[in-house]
């Protein structure tokens, strides 16, 4: 059986609404399942998909399928990203990049975020992207913790230096 559009539609702005409430993109993986447990009992959102499918795939619809595109949508807005790193309004994006979300600004100022844990690929890409073009600076990175880790200085150092030796200008945690 098919899930109706409107029902489609009320769950998923269900539950982006509880995880722009909760702060989704920050929770470590024990929250985030303790949540979809949660919801996944819940009447009002367990109990509606299971009318329109096999009840041991609510908690698989909303992971892979209704927060999987809450997160990869929140990750997308630069608005964040562009505020921590002080760009100014006027800035215009010239080039978009996904995997790890990032743009190119008119000034040659490349910048990027991801989540902490994919660290690695995010200052990379950021020197990647500067470095053939001419005039381009690796200019920012925002990391944002979701697990236990990179909540401390000590683990944030070597990140930090590794941006600092890649020509990175601001790496900023947003905690």
């Amino acid at each position: 059986m098919k899930l109706p559009e409107h029902i489609r539609t009320e769950v998923f702005e269900m539950i982006w609404a509880k995880a722009d409430e909760v702060g989704w993109l920050h929770l470590d993986s024990s929250e985030k399942s303790r949540l979809y447990s949660y919801w996944t009992e819940a009447e009002a959102i367990g109990g509606r998909l299971g009318g329109y499918m096999d009840p041991r795939q609510v908690r698989v619809y909303l992971k892979d399928t209704v927060l999987k595109s809450y997160s990869i949508e929140r990750m997308s807005d630069p608005t964040m990203a562009r505020r921590v790193l002080r760009i100014e309004d006027g800035a215009i994006a010239t080039e978009i990049y996904t995997k790890p979300h990032g743009q190119k600004l008119d000034d040659g100022r490349i910048i990027a975020w991801s989540n902490a844990s994919d660290w690695k690929l995010t200052l990379f890409a950021v020197f990647e992207r500067a470095y053939p073009s001419p005039g381009s600076v690796p200019f920012g990175v925002v990391l944002i913790p979701n697990t236990g880790k990179f909540r401390t200085l000590e683990d944030r150092r070597l990140v930090e230096e590794a941006g600092r030796r890649l020509g990175i200008q601001n790496i900023v945690w947003l905690d």
